[in-house]
C-alpha cells in the first residue's frame, strides 16, 4: 500500500479534531514594518506616538488611485490624565515610558495608503493652528469619522474650546480639503461624530443634537461662525428627549437599514443617577404632511431602545452608555459600550471595578424584535443565541466550582464593542481591553489617587481574581462569524501587542480587512487581516457547517504553529487523494460541533491540545519528510531494548 495512504490511515483517528479552519486568517503590519512592541508607531513614517488611535478610516480614489485614509488624534492618555490631579514625576513613576507626557504639537493629522501597498503611508494633511487668547491652539483636536460618498471623502473633526468643528471634504482630484459645514463651538468642546450615507444623501449628527444632510456639499465662506449652506437640517434636541445634551445622552452613530436612518444616543454613565443610564435608539424618515409624529423639519422619530420604545434604555442595562452599529445577514447589529473613560477621568475607579460590565451583542430584524447574541442571559433576555458570554467569556469549570457569587461572575475585561465591518461574507466586530491597564494598578497607583487602605485591598482583591479565572491576554480581540451567531478568534492579544488596547475601526477593501488600532502608548498602528475561506460542505440537514473547528478553538488562534502543521498535513496527505478528501468532508459535516462544545467549555483546552501534541508531532515529522527515519530509529530503539530485556532475563 503507498505511503500516504498508510499514512492517512494511520493518522486519521488522530486528526479527527485537528484538520484545520472553514476561514484561515492571517494578518499584517501595515504601518512602520518591522516595529515592534513598545515602539513608536503612530501611522507616521519612522514613528510618532504622539497619534493616539487610528480614529476614523475610509477608502478614497484619488486620480485613479486607490488609497486608505486614516484620521488620527493626539496624545489622548496625556491629555486625560492631565486632570488626574497628579505630577508628571508621579505619573511617570506609574506609567514609566510607557505614556509620552510631554505633548508636542496638538494638531490632529490625516494619513493614507495605497491600498495595493505599492506606496508607504504618508502624512497628507496636518490640522491648521489658531490665534487665541490662550496662545495658539489646534482647530481640530481629532478626526473622528470618515465617509466616501459622491466620489469625494469627507471626514468630520472634534474641535477646539474656542474654535469650531467641521466638516473636510477631501476631493478625488486631489486638491482641498475643503471645508464644507462649520459649527461654531461656543464656548463647549464640540464634535461632528456621526456620519453615514442614507438614501443617496450625506447625514451628519452635532454634539448638540442636529442631523443634517447634503446631497452636494458645498464649500463654505470664510469664517468662523456656524455655516451650512448646502445643508438640510431633519431633527433637533426636541426629537430625542427633554433637557440639555449632557443629560439625555449625545449623538453616538448613525446607521442605515430596512430602508430608514438608525440613531443611537450615547449616554454617559452617571453613577447618582442610575435610572437614567444607557444609551437609546431612534428611527427616522421623512414624514407625510398629516403625519402627528412630523416634526419642525418634515421628519419623524420613533424611539426604538428608550423610555417611549419598546425596550428600555440600554436594553435593561444602564451601563450600557452606548452601541456601535453594523448589518448583517438582514439584521442590524449592536454592540455596547461601558463608560470607562468617563467613569476612569471622573476619578470613579471604584465604582467601575465594581460595576464592570462585558461589551454584549444584539441584533434586531426589520419587524424590531431584538434578540441578545453574545451576552449573560438576564430577566429582558433570558437566553443568548451565540457562543460567548458578555465580553466573549464562558466560566470555566475551575471558575464554576469556586464559591457563589464568583462562580457565576463573568471575568471579561472587554468594555467595549467598538466596531463593525463585514467582509467576504463574515462579520468582523473588534473590542476595547481593559486589560492592557491592569500592571500599572498597584497599590501605590490607588494610593496616589486617593483611596482608603480598604478601597484598595478591595480592588486589588479583585484583580486577583481576574488574574486567577481570565486567561484573555491583554490587548484587543477581534472575532468573526460566518452564520451571525457563533463567534470565532482571529487574535485576542491585539496582534501580539498589549499596547493596542482597542480596534478602533474596521474597514472593508479589496485587498483585505483593514484594522486600526487605538494605542496610546505607543502610537495607532494599522494592519491588514486576510481570509481564506474554504467553502461549507452541506450536512445531512442541508445547512453549512461552521467555521470554527477544535485545533482552532484548543490553540486559541488559527496561526498557531501547531494548527499550521496540523494544515500542512492536511493539504500534503489529506486532500491529495480520494481517501483523504472523504476524510475531510467527514470532518467539515462534524467536526463544527466539537469545537462549539470545547470554546463554551474552555477548561478543557489544556487537555485536548495534550491530546493533540502527538497528531502534531507525528504530522510535523511527516510534513519535513522525517517520518520515515523517525520511524526506523525508534524501531532500532526498541529492537534494542527487547534484546537487552532478552538478555538480563537469561
Amino acid at each position: 500500500m503507498p505511503r500516504r495512504k498508510i499514512l492517512v490511515l494511520l493518522f486519521a483517528f488522530l486528526l479527527t479534531a485537528a484538520v484545520g479552519a472553514a476561514t484561515i486568517f492571517s494578518w499584517a503590519r501595515t504601518t512602520n514594518v518591522g516595529a515592534a512592541s513598545g515602539e513608536p508607531d503612530g501611522i507616521q513614517p519612522g514613528g510618532d506616538r504622539e497619534n493616539s488611535y487610528a480614529w476614523c478610516m475610509e477608502t478614497h480614489n484619488v486620480q485613479g488611485n486607490d488609497y486608505i485614509y486614516v484620521g488620527s488624534n493626539r496624545d489622548l492618555v496625556a491629555l486625560a490624565l492631565s486632570g488626574s490631579g497628579l505630577t508628571k514625576e508621579q505619573l511617570r513613576t506609574i506609567f514609566g515610558d510607557d505614556v509620552f507626557l510631554d505633548p508636542t504639537d496638538l494638531r490632529a493629522r490625516v494619513f493614507r495608503y495605497r491600498a495595493d501597498a505599492s506606496a508607504p503611508w504618508e502624512q497628507v494633511y496636518i490640522s491648521p493652528a489658531m490665534q487665541t487668547q490662550q496662545g495658539l491652539i489646534p482647530q481640530d483636536l481629532g478626526y473622528r469619522g470618515a465617509q466616501a460618498f459622491d466620489e469625494d471623502l469627507y471626514m468630520v473633526s472634534f474641535g477646539s474650546l474656542w474654535g469650531h468643528t467641521r466638516v473636510l471634504q477631501f476631493p478625488a482630484d486631489g486638491s482641498g480639503p475643503n471645508e464644507v459645514m462649520r459649527i461654531a463651538a461656543g464656548g463647549q468642546a464640540a464634535s461632528l461624530r456621526p456620519i453615514t450615507v442614507h438614501d443617496q444623501k450625506l447625514f451628519v449628527g452635532t454634539s448638540t443634537n442636529n442631523i443634517y444632510f447634503s446631497t452636494n456639499p458645498q464649500v463654505q465662506p470664510p469664517g468662523m461662525g456656524t455655516s451650512t449652506q448646502g445643508w438640510t437640517q431633519v431633527a433637533s434636541i426636541d426629537d430625542f428627549g427633554e433637557g440639555e445634551p449632557g443629560a439625555i445622552g449625545g449623538l453616538w452613530k448613525f446607521k442605515s437599514f430596512n430602508g430608514d436612518l438608525y440613531v443611537v444616543m450615547g449616554k454617559p454613565t452617571n453613577p447618582d443617577d442610575e435610572a437614567n443610564n444607557g444609551f437609546m435608539l431612534f428611527r427616522g424618515r421623512p414624514a407625510p404632511i398629516d403625519a402627528k409624529a412630523r416634526n419642525q423639519f418634515g421628519w419623524e422619530w420613533e424611539c426604538v431602545i428608550g423610555p417611549d420604545g419598546q425596550y428600555p434604555r440600554g436594553l435593561g442595562k444602564g451601563a450600557n452608555a452606548a452601541v456601535s452599529l453594523g448589518v448583517f445577514n438582514n439584521h442590524l447589529y449592536m454592540g455596547t459600550f461601558q463608560d470607562f473613560a468617563g467613569l476612569a477621568a471622573s476619578g470613579n475607579f471604584e465604582y467601575l471595578v465594581s460595576h464592570l460590565n462585558p461589551c454584549q451583542i444584539y441584533r434586531m430584524d426589520a419587524q424590531d424584535r431584538i434578540e441578545m447574541v453574545i451576552g449573560d442571559p438576564n430577566d429582558l433576555f433570558p437566553q443568548r443565541s451565540g457562543n460567548y458570554g458578555g465580553g466573549f467569556f464562558n466560566i470555566s469549570t475551575q471558575q464554576a466550582l469556586a464559591p457563589p457569587p464568583l462562580n457565576t461572575t463573568n471575568l471579561s475585561m472587554n468594555q467595549y464593542l467598538w466596531w463593525m465591518a463585514v467582509k467576504d461574507g463574515q462579520l468582523y466586530v473588534t473590542t476595547f481591553d481593559i486589560r492592557s491597564f491592569l500592571k500599572y494598578i498597584t497599590p501605590e497607583t490607588l494610593a496616589a489617587f486617593g483611596m482608603t487602605p480598604e478601597q484598595i485591598e478591595e480592588i486589588m482583591q479583585r484583580l486577583g481574581i481576574l488574574e486567577q479565572y481570565n486567561d484573555n491576554p491583554a490587548g484587543f480581540d477581534l472575532y468573526a462569524t460566518r452564520d451571525g451567531v457563533n463567534f470565532v478568534p482571529v487574535t485576542r492579544d491585539g496582534f501580539g501587542d498589549s499596547f493596542n488596547y482597542g480596534g478602533r475601526t474596521l474597514l472593508s477593501t479589496p485587498q483585505g480587512l483593514m484594522v486600526g488600532t487605538a494605542n496610546p502608548f505607543w502610537g495607532a498602528q494599522v494592519w491588514r487581516v486576510d481570509a481564506r475561506v474554504i467553502p461549507d460542505v452541506p450536512n445531512r440537514g442541508g445547512s453549512s457547517s461552521s467555521s470554527c473547528f477544535v485545533a482552532t478553538a484548543a490553540f486559541d488562534s488559527p496561526m498557531a504553529s501547531q494548527v499550521e502543521t496540523l494544515r500542512s498535513f492536511r493539504d500534503q496527505y489529506l486532500e491529495t487523494n480520494a481517501p483523504g478528501r472523504s476524510f475531510v468532508t467527514w470532518y467539515y459535516e462534524n467536526g463544527p460541533a466539537a469545537a462549539r462544545w470545547l470554546e463554551a467549555h474552555p477548561s478543557f483546552k489544556p487537555a485536548v491540545r495534550v491530546a493533540l501534541y502527538p497528531a502534531v508531532a507525528t504530522s510535523w515529522l511527516a510534513v519535513n519528510g522525517m517520518l520515515v527515519p523517525a520511524a526506523g530509529v525508534l524501531a532500532l530503539l526498541g529492537l534494542w531494548a527487547f534484546y537487552r530485556r532478552r538478555l538480563s532475563l537469561r
